[in-house]
């Protein structure tokens, strides 16, 4: 289940962009617009 934790965390779409932008602001963002790998990371390790 490890593998997918990412699924569980965006039950509902939007919640996991919110949620980057509110802790991290634009930092958490690519240019592109996606959210940064390391922030992925980051919020993994809490786990």
């Amino acid at each position: 289940m490890k593998e997918r934790w990412i699924q569980n965390a965006i039950t509902r779409p939007g919640r996991l962009r919110a949620y980057v932008r509110r802790v991290y602001g634009e930092e958490g963002f690519t240019k592109r617009g996606t959210i940064r790998v390391e922030v992925l990371r980051e919020f993994r390790k809490e786990e």
